[in-house]
């Protein structure tokens, strides 16, 4: 994110911006600047969005369709456990080749960031049941479902 303005470089802008109005005759004297333009948060980006326009894509409404479906994300996880599988289960192994240990070492570090996550998120549940033993108890019974079913099923 970019630091927000400094207001002395404001304040010097906008007066050399009144000079160079005012230079010219000007028979209706204003304070008020007759033009001003002023980007709003330059550099900011909200909530991660990605802009899709025919400029980065040959279809942009058939690309939001999708994504509002299947997130990027999702996309490439399952592709990522396809290329997986078919490299686990290369004939005589898998080759011993850059692009598949660098494939293998993105698949292990995904893996590694889905357990973390695992890990904070059991970690949260256990602070939860000294805070909100309702909602524990809820939290626990779906988790159990879950558990016993399996992910795809328990919806």
């Amino acid at each position: 994110m970019n630091a927000m303005p400094d207001p002395a470089d404001w304040v010097a802008s906008w007066y050399r911006l009144w000079q160079e109005m005012y230079a010219t005759v000007n028979p209706f004297v204003s304070l008020a600047p007759q033009v001003l333009t002023q980007p709003i948060l330059p550099g900011w980006m909200f909530a991660n969005s990605i802009n899709v326009t025919e400029e980065n894509s040959a279809s942009p409404e058939t690309e939001r369709a999708i994504v509002s479906k299947y997130s990027y994300g999702r996309q490439l996880g399952r592709i990522v456990d396809v290329l997986g599988e078919l490299i686990d289960k290369w004939p005589g192994g898998a080759p011993d080749d850059s692009s598949v240990r660098q494939f293998a070492e993105l698949r292990d570090g995904i893996e590694e960031i889905k357990t973390q996550r695992i890990v904070h998120a059991i970690s949260e549940l256990a602070e939860m049941k000294d805070r909100n033993r309702d909602e524990y108890e809820r939290l626990v019974a779906k988790l159990q479902e879950i558990l016993e079913v399996g992910p795809a099923r328990s919806r």
